[in-house]
């Protein structure tokens, strides 16, 4: 694997793991939330979806760029 790879390989698990952080963040801070049962699922419904659309944005960015990199 050449340095080039490597680079992209590690900013990819960088990527993983920030997402992975803010999944858990978002899932533990709705958990513990003072709202009555059907306010926190509907928020955690709510930040789940916005979270999957985020991961899409970037997952996309992130193809683009690698696709981008093996090209030039």
């Amino acid at each position: 694997m050449n340095l080039k790879n490597k680079a992209m390989n590690d900013s990819a698990k960088v990527v993983v793991a920030l997402l992975a952080g803010l999944a858990a963040g978002v899932v533990i801070g709705v958990l513990f939330a003072p709202d009555k049962g059907a306010e926190t699922r509907d928020k955690l419904n709510e930040s789940m979806k916005n979270l999957g659309d985020s991961i899409k944005d970037r997952l996309a960015s992130e193809f683009a760029h690698l696709t981008k990199a093996d090209k030039g």
